[in-house]
């Protein structure tokens, strides 16, 4: 019984975990996002020194 509660309570919390991981994913997409930004234009300016 224990264990079927217990994953009665995951069932509960799966979109809950998924939703957290969704938003953490995004989180960190867009702080790469915003890094990338000048980094990608950093390189441009070396090639184009070269």
């Amino acid at each position: 019984p224990y264990f079927g509660d217990l994953i009665k309570g995951m069932g509960k919390l799966f979109p809950d975990i998924l939703r957290f991981i969704n938003n953490m994913v995004s989180t960190i997409n867009g702080h790469l996002h915003e890094l990338s930004g000048p980094v990608t234009t950093d390189v441009q300016q070396v090639k184009n020194y070269k």
